[in-house]
């Protein structure tokens, strides 16, 4: 359980009972909300890619573009999009193809899925090309009459919240992605692949579940592709992968998509900033320290993290940063480097030798997440928040603080 930073009990509910009650419209980088339902036109470009709105409800944006791909007789690998969106929500989103004309994007069919526009460019998009999200969130079975302890809890936020990263990094169904990352970062692979493969956690399928408890039990990676279900593809490709090259086990990571062997170390490295910031909530020392790092505002208010420096006095009213340990941190605070002596692990351990294509520099995060134009509503009882929140930030924990009725 991570720290709150509001002390006012939340208003209960649940999120996500239906792709509605979740909406998410991104941000283009000039600032536009690409709208729900709304048409964009831009002036005929030139250039191989397209760029394209991509409006889904209850698809991941892989699976999405994926089902567009074999629509449109091309591979994954020609798209490009700034940010993933949740599964179970209403969302659009920027995203590029590359030699796909915009007129056959605008033809093609798929249920829960639609273009909201197509034009020419000279560029694709690359992770990370968008200005932020703008989020209309449905709380069914809220507490009747809300104003009043949600207008306490944004006040005692100050209108920011624990940019923790949220549940989804850890997957979804097992809860067991950081686990894999760090026994990836560790360099027990043997260990790495067991629990993916076998880690049932909170799986709900049966027979994924038995498949999981009998390979764990017989070890036999031959007799496994006779009886783990057919809808289990990436661990399929391992265990095929082992059944013809026994103990091959970096052999069975490259098997998966890099992609997905890359969640594995990144979900890992997001649980220890989760506990750094942790502990910074639960301590009350979110005001940068002489020797934190910090970043200022940048556009809509959001955090500057390509203007970070170093605090030179307690107190700064910069944003404070925490780092997203890599091979590449330098300058770790104590807390930083005490956490790591508990896990057994160094800054450099993040350069996988066996693996180096997994190897994770690190970066930095702000610590706290502003909610900008932020408002609610309520009938009966489901309460609707709005909001804005920067790139990489997550509704998700933003709306604990608001919902969680034990702090």
């Amino acid at each position: 359980m991570l720290a709150h930073l509001s002390k006012t009990p939340g208003i209960g509910g649940a999120l996500k009972e239906s792709p509605e009650d979740f909406v998410v419209e991104e941000m283009a980088q000039d600032g536009t909300v690409l709208k729900i339902g709304k048409a964009f036109r831009r002036k005929p470009g030139k250039g191989r890619f397209t760029l394209f709105v991509l409006q889904k409800s209850d698809w991941t944006t892989p699976q999405a573009l994926k089902a567009l791909g074999e629509r449109l007789g091309c591979g994954p690998k020609r798209f490009g999009y700034a940010g993933t969106k949740d599964r179970k929500a209403l969302t659009t989103q920027l995203c590029s193809a590359w030699e796909v004309p915009p007129e056959r994007l605008m033809d093609v069919k798929v249920r829960g899925i639609q273009i909201n526009g197509a034009w020419a460019s000279e560029k694709g998009l690359e992770l990370g090309d968008l200005a932020g999200n703008s989020f209309t969130v449905t709380v069914r079975g809220a507490k009747p009459r809300s104003a009043a302890n949600v207008k306490k809890i944004f006040k005692e936020l100050k209108g920011r919240f624990p940019n923790y990263f949220g549940e989804q990094r850890f997957g979804s169904a097992r809860v067991n992605t950081h686990a894999v990352g760090k026994l990836i970062i560790r360099g027990d692979l043997e260990a790495a692949v067991q629990n993916y493969l076998c880690f049932s956690g909170t799986e709900e399928n049966p027979a994924a579940r038995e498949a999981r408890a009998r390979l764990a039990s017989e070890k036999s990676y031959a007799d496994a592709l006779d009886y783990f279900p057919q809808h289990l593809k990436y661990e399929r490709s391992m265990i095929r992968h082992l059944a013809e090259f026994k103990n091959d086990y970096a052999g069975a990571l490259r098997a998966l998509p890099r992609g997905i062997s890359l969640m594995f170390v990144h979900a890992y490295q997001s649980q220890l900033f989760n506990e750094l910031l942790g502990a910074r909530v639960a301590g009350g020392r979110l005001k940068p320290a002489k020797g934190d790092w910090v970043c200022p505002k940048g556009r809509l208010g959001f955090p500057d993290l390509g203007r970070v420096r170093m605090a030179e006095k307690a107190g700064e009213r910069w944003s404070l940063c925490l780092p997203i340990i890599g091979y590449g941190s330098s300058e770790l605070s104590e807390e930083a480097e005490a956490l790591l002596r508990r896990e057994g692990l160094t800054p450099a351990s993040f350069r996988i030798k066996s693996l180096p294509e997994l190897s994770a520099r690190g970066g930095l995060r702000a610590a706290l997440a502003p909610l900008r134009k932020f408002g609610f509503s309520q009938r009966r009882d489901s309460a609707v928040f709005k909001f804005m929140l920067p790139p990489g930030a997550y509704a998700t924990v933003a709306m604990r603080e608001f919902i969680d009725e034990s702090k």
